[in-house]
């Protein structure tokens, strides 16, 4: 039978064909979906610690050489008259070793039968949501222990020991000591890491953090106040619109979402998983306000990264907004958490500028019709004691009274190192060689003028 027969379709042998198409499709069709074997897709393997495998897991006690097995969380031997246990639930969970799994801290106690209570802070790893003991710290004979924390890999414990006069039953010296794992040792930290590092300090959102030495900061974009900070070599490249390796190359990248692109529906990073990431989070406390700490894996190769590679992203909420800082480069994860620890709210008050221009405005130009004589006198008693005020004779400032409050003075941009801001005050087109310099310091998280020197170019 064909197709056309005497020059016509012939259509009762194309629906023949038809039919028959769609009963085999059908066939296989329901072949794939009711017999073919389906893949099975396993639940994820949970891998957290619980309180309730801490309490039964094994330890190693420092006081007595001896390993112990808990049962929830107390052990008795009465023949050797030793009795061991977790003290008061002291446990806190974190990320110790930097696998993107939480670890764990416990405080235990033990006691050979004397009145000697000896507390340790033991480290328990995670080993695929199984508590494996790592190493131990000995606290001291009955000490009381008031908290212990993990934030950003750092331990931190607040305790109670002995001072030179306490007996051993009761201890007043309240201390905080931190430590820090390193490899299967406990490390503790007595110096701060970051006192010599410089200080990034944003005004318009209160907030200052600190980078290191060799390294510097650059905007990369005005539009989502997106600041990239990175070491020296690759700022420079930003600078010059050179090209990037790769978007690792942007180490430490910052993001502020005001209210204008959040009103825009330009929301935070939520921490959604995807076909090609796996993202856990947790709850980090960062200066007294809650944020998220958010660590993403890579389950193949995407974009610039590699299968396994991670990043990490941190939401803090600021006054009008968020901050989102994003770590791109892994291998820089120790002077990121640095950061974190570092970063603190600064009240958003007057810029040394602006401090600059409203001690002009009273100060030179009292009797001007910005301010009256008495708001003045009131704001300098208020801000300014006698000693501050000691250049008020001279010479710059007793010509710069005559000065119109308008046109004539330049306030120029400050200059800010740490806690102390510089700002260059210039008179042109009249004076056009005189500058002031006036240096400024933060007290109490507000600039206030602690010098005035005359910089001027010849005399006047």
């Amino acid at each position: 039978m064909t197709f056309i027969t005497q020059g016509k379709t012939n259509w009762k042998f194309l629906l023949i064909v038809v039919v028959l198409a769609a009963i085999v499709g059908g066939g296989i069709f329901a072949y794939q979906y009711w017999w073919v074997p389906k893949e099975k897709i396993e639940a994820p393997v949970e891998t957290k610690l619980t309180i309730d495998n801490l309490k039964n897991a094994e330890y190693y006690f420092l006081s007595y050489d001896r390993r112990i097995q808990l049962t929830n969380g107390q052990y008795e031997d009465w023949p050797s008259r030793i009795t061991a246990g977790i003290y008061n639930d002291k446990i806190a969970f974190g990320d110790l070793n930097n696998d993107g799994k939480e670890d764990a801290v416990v405080i235990v106690t033990i006691n050979g039968g004397g009145s000697g209570d000896f507390r340790e802070l033991a480290i328990m790893g995670n080993q695929d949501g199984n508590p494996t003991y790592l190493t131990s710290k000995e606290l001291g004979d009955r000490v009381i222990i008031n908290s212990v924390s993990i934030q950003l890999g750092i331990i931190t414990i607040n305790m109670i020991t002995h001072g030179p006069n306490d007996a051993m039953c009761c201890p007043t010296k309240e201390e905080l000591v931190r430590y820090k794992l390193s490899g299967n040792q406990l490390l503790e930290m007595t110096v701060d890491e970051t006192a010599d590092w410089q200080t990034y300090r944003n005004d318009e959102y209160g907030f200052e953090i600190k980078y290191p030495l060799n390294w510097d900061y650059t905007i990369f974009d005005p539009v989502s106040n997106q600041t990239i900070f990175a070491p020296q070599d690759i700022i420079e490249k930003i600078r010059n619109k050179e090209q990037l390796d790769s978007m690792n190359s942007l180490v430490v990248d910052f993001i502020i979402y005001d209210k204008t692109l959040i009103d825009k529906g330009v929301l935070p990073y939520s921490g959604q998983s995807t076909d090609y990431t796996k993202v856990s989070s947790s709850e980090i406390d960062i200066a007294g306000v809650k944020g998220t700490y958010y660590v993403s894996e890579y389950l193949q190769d995407k974009y610039s990264y590699k299968q396994g590679d991670k990043t990490i992203v941190v939401n803090i909420p600021l006054k009008n907004g968020y901050l989102s800082m994003l770590l791109e480069d892994y291998q820089y994860l120790s002077i990121f958490n640095q950061m974190l620890s570092s970063f603190e709210f600064i009240e958003t008050g007057l810029t040394p500028q602006q401090v600059v221009l409203e001690f002009y405005q009273c100060y030179l130009h009292a009797l001007n019709q910005q301010k009256s004589a008495e708001e003045c006198r009131n704001y300098l008693e208020r801000n300014y004691n006698q000693e501050t005020l000691e250049f008020r004779n001279v010479n710059v400032i007793v010509w710069a009274q005559d000065l119109p409050p308008e046109d004539n003075l330049y306030v120029g941009e400050e200059l800010i190192n740490g806690n102390t801001a510089s700002v260059i005050v210039s008179f042109p087109p009249i004076w056009p060689n005189h500058k002031l310099k006036v240096t400024l310091d933060s007290i109490n998280n507000e600039w206030k003028i602690t010098k005035i020197e005359d910089i001027s170019e010849g005399s006047f």
